[in-house]
């Protein structure tokens, strides 16, 4: 959050400029690199873990769930081997270099290929910008914008290591001017600053939050325009007025006890909100793909538009899962949280077996320890 620009009259009560009033002792002014737990609180923002159920017995589970619930190697293993060529091909030998030891330039091209296997493509651009009072007022850096057909990019990629070189580079630190001399008191000091800002847990960082309000953000500010029409002129950025915009995605639903609001005003939140989603892992060493995804409504987002103005929304819930990268059913799980309900995959999927929306595809990837290939079957 940042400092709001002069407005005529007080905040109304809760809204962000009064929060941040209420809240002065505390350095909310920072960005979003910098944010801790104390934005996230005073957003009314969670982390949810989401798990996968696992049935007790998995020789008696059934054909149309996901083999990999269960977490038998032996038997993820025992799966008839099916070739597949083409782009499940190439998303597999991705899957392994993702959970391989390679360099992060790899790693990026690497879910460029596996998006682009469920016709999420690469927008061109790792930057984002974050809105406060309807400014651009910081970039958001990650590494690599997605989006699937949408008018604006949805999905974000990016490592807990850029985080950290991110939040690094935010904490001021001036070296000495001599190489022979080192500065350890100036060292301590912005060691100390750097703690301060890490969130206990890495998985749950703030600034994935920020990452997901961004885009959010990005689609309802393209949607708006795109509703005016291609020749209709744009209203500045700084005037008051506001256009509503007309939202046609879904988001899950949200029961009565989850806030304060009317069942008429979370039905129309429900319906005028924004599925994004952040891809992130460690870094170089992963074995872990972590997938979170928020329904971020247009109220929310009218809080950082309107910062002096209260505007009513339901608390915004980002809920991660794991992938292991190490499992051969890699390439399943992520198509199950990422696909839009409609993509290449499941085109192929029904061509194969009428029954079930199903592929199998083979990748040999070279052992460490071993020189010998080992193949592995993956159906998504």
């Amino acid at each position: 959050m940042y400092p709001p620009t002069t407005v005529r009259g007080l905040p109304q009560p809760d809204s962000i400029q009064a929060i941040l009033r209420d809240n002065c002792g505390t350095r909310l002014y920072v960005r979003p690199i910098a944010w801790t737990s104390n934005q996230l609180r005073l957003l009314t923002c969670q982390f949810r873990p989401q798990k996968e159920r696992r049935p007790q017995n998995p020789q008696t589970q059934p054909a149309s769930q996901d083999p990999g619930f269960h977490g038998d190697r032996a038997a993820d293993d025992a799966v008839q081997i099916k070739p597949v060529k083409g782009r499940s091909r190439r998303a597999m030998i991705s899957a392994n270099h993702l959970a391989g030891r390679f360099a992060l330039d790899v790693k990026k091209a690497a879910v460029k290929t596996i998006l682009g296997t469920y016709d999420i493509e690469y927008s061109d651009s790792d930057n984002l910008q974050f809105y406060f009072n309807r400014r651009a007022v910081a970039r958001i850096r990650t590494e690599g914008v997605f989006t699937n057909n949408s008018v604006a990019p949805n999905l974000a990629y990016i490592t807990f290591g850029k985080i950290q070189l991110l939040r690094e580079k935010h904490v001021s630190y001036t070296p000495p001017r001599k190489r022979n001399r080192s500065n350890e008191p100036g060292f301590r000091v912005w060691e100390k600053k750097l703690k301060l800002l890490e969130p206990q847990n890495p998985v749950e960082d703030p600034y994935i939050v920020a990452i997901l309000i961004a885009l959010a953000q990005g689609q309802r500010r393209a949607q708006q325009q795109e509703s005016q029409g291609a020749d209709s002129e744009i209203k500045p950025e700084n005037q008051t007025s506001h256009v509503d915009a007309d939202i046609t995605s879904s988001a899950n639903s949200r029961t009565a006890d989850s806030c304060s609001l009317s069942t008429e005003q979370m039905a129309r939140n429900t319906a005028n909100s924004f599925k994004v989603q952040v891809l992130a892992h460690s870094g170089i060493v992963a074995d872990t793909l972590y997938v979170y995804t928020a329904n971020i409504d247009s109220e929310f987002l009218d809080k950082f538009d309107e910062p002096s103005h209260y505007s009513p929304s339901c608390p915004v819930t980002i809920k991660h899962s794991r992938v292991p990268l190490t499992s051969p059913f890699v390439l399943r799980r992520i198509h199950r949280w990422l696909c839009p309900g409609s993509c290449s995959a499941c085109s192929r999927g029904k061509a194969q077996d009428p029954t079930a929306v199903t592929a199998a595809a083979t990748v040999e990837t070279k052992q460490e320890d071993s020189p010998s290939l080992v193949t592995r079957v993956v159906q998504y």
